[in-house]
């Protein structure tokens, strides 16, 4: 039927003419005609609805302004990235990422991280090449101490065979030393280095800040190892999440 408005009066195309006020209300639409699966409509202009199509998976709705049609854009990626998490089991003193590529630094968080002695120390060993050969010497570390008890002590370690994140504690307690902390290691893609803040538990070992380096002969490194530096013992439990900074 077509409908047509003549003055004030409404005009059927059966040349019927409607002279009275219309009484009610539209209802609500079930369904817009146009449009296809994944598309959204938009006014590009008043009174005038337009089609946008789908965008590809993971694309996200930007608006171009007043003036323009909205678009899809793929979001760019974060500045830093989950590598992976992994999961202390009682089963290896080391927790270790292999095939790394792309970053020339990283975020390496670690949390109660329960080693199988009152005694010990974290530390980390780089690899380089697709096997990978891990570097076992010529570290080189500088440490703080700040324990429970206020005082500040502090050293130097060098030629030692992995980069020190927290200060190696003697037999302090009966009970299983814990690491909570975290370190960032940078210019992987040429040398090992890192910077740590770190706390241990029971908490008479206090805070430690290290930082330690080795020289990988301008290789980049394409592995990591997180031990737990004490007579071989496991890492019973906790967690370590290997982040990778873009920026």
């Amino acid at each position: 039927m077509t409908v047509t408005v003549s003055g004030s009066n409404v005009v059927f195309n059966d040349s019927t003419t409607q002279t009275t006020a219309f009484t009610g209300s539209a209802t609500t639409a079930t369904n817009l005609a146009g449009g296809s699966n994944g598309t959204i409509p938009y006014q590009s202009a008043s009174g005038t609805t337009q089609m946008l199509a789908a965008g590809t998976s993971g694309q996200v709705l930007t608006s171009a302004g007043s003036s323009s049609a909205p678009t899809w854009t793929t979001p760019s990626a974060g500045a830093m990235s989950l590598i992976s998490t992994l999961t202390a089991n009682n089963t290896s003193n080391s927790l270790i990422w292999t095939g790394l590529t792309g970053y020339n630094k990283y975020i390496l968080i670690f949390d109660n991280l329960q080693g199988a002695s009152g005694a010990g120390s974290i530390g980390v060993l780089y690899g380089y090449g697709s096997t990978p050969t891990y570097i076992t010497s010529g570290y080189s570390t500088v440490w703080y101490l700040n324990n429970s008890s206020t005082s500040i002590t502090a050293g130097t370690n060098s030629a030692v065979g992995f980069a020190a994140i927290t200060k190696s504690a003697g037999n302090i307690n009966s009970g299983f030393i814990t690491f909570t902390g975290f370190t960032s290691l940078q210019s992987v893609l040429s040398s090992g280095s890192s910077m740590a803040q770190a706390s241990a538990s029971p908490f008479n070992l206090g805070v430690s800040t290290v930082a330690a380096s080795v020289s990988s002969g301008g290789v980049p490194i394409t592995a990591l190892k997180l031990n737990y530096e004490y007579n071989d013992y496991f890492w019973l439990s906790g967690t370590a999440s290997l982040y990778g900074i873009s920026s």
